[in-house]
């Protein structure tokens, strides 16, 4: 059984050099993408232009924990780092529950992110609210949702989905042509078009972490 986490990290560095924060930074970045090759890490990002990393993992809570303790950043500078952690599911799950639910038969299995050679990553937030609503009728709205999402996931258009347990909440990474066909894409959601006054969506830039931790080497190198 999968047990998905979501790593928010927001880092700071009050009173202290940059560059002393830029090398705890480098070190963080190699620690995290090497545990990669070992540990179930789904997805590392950067997001564009703000000191704040996302990280998906499949870990046990105990796995979890040791992980934030060993990492580099936590143990130099853990009193600047605010980690939020949400606990998540597969779309696909949530998208199957869901259909139980309304007597639909339509069924998926998880499948991994379809690769993309180039693209521009956004990181969505949606909150789902259903005033006025009854709760059959969000269920069916999010259904033909996840239909829609799941397809653009074969795709590539989404490299991935998640439902927060316990909250009307989601989480998507996507990869798009261009910030025009991002827009093009929210307004033509299902669950847009047939309630988009409950929806609300927050959207990030985000870069993926190998090329910020090159970029972390360059600058570190050349204050040395």
């Amino acid at each position: 059984m999968e047990s998905l986490f979501l790593i928010d990290m927001l880092l700071e560095y009050d009173g202290m050099e940059l560059n002393d924060f830029l090398n705890i930074w480098l070190e963080e970045a190699t620690f995290i993408l090497k545990a990669q090759e070992t540990q179930d890490i789904r997805q590392i990002w950067k997001v564009t232009g703000e000191r704040r990393v996302i990280i998906i993992v499949n870990v046990n809570g105990e796995k979890l924990d040791n992980l934030l303790m060993t990492m580099p950043i936590m143990k130099k500078m853990g009193n600047h780092v605010t980690t939020t952690i949400t606990s998540l599911r597969s779309y696909e799950s949530f998208a199957n529950d869901i259909n139980k639910i309304i007597s639909k038969d339509d069924r998926y299995v998880y499948t991994r992110p379809v690769a993309k050679e180039e693209g521009l990553y956004y990181w969505l937030r949606f909150d789902v609210e259903y005033k006025g609503m009854e709760m059959t009728d969000l269920l069916t709205n999010w259904s033909a949702e996840a239909k829609k999402a799941l397809a653009a996931k074969s795709k590539g258009i989404v490299q991935d989905i998640w439902k927060c347990n316990g909250m009307r909440r989601v989480y998507a990474l996507m990869c798009v042509d261009s910030p025009e066909m991002m827009d093009n894409i929210s307004f033509g959601l299902p669950i847009m078009k047939s309630m988009g006054n409950q929806c609300h969506i927050d959207v990030k830039s985000v870069r993926k972490y190998e090329g910020f931790k090159e970029d972390l080497e360059k600058l570190c190198s050349s204050k040395e």
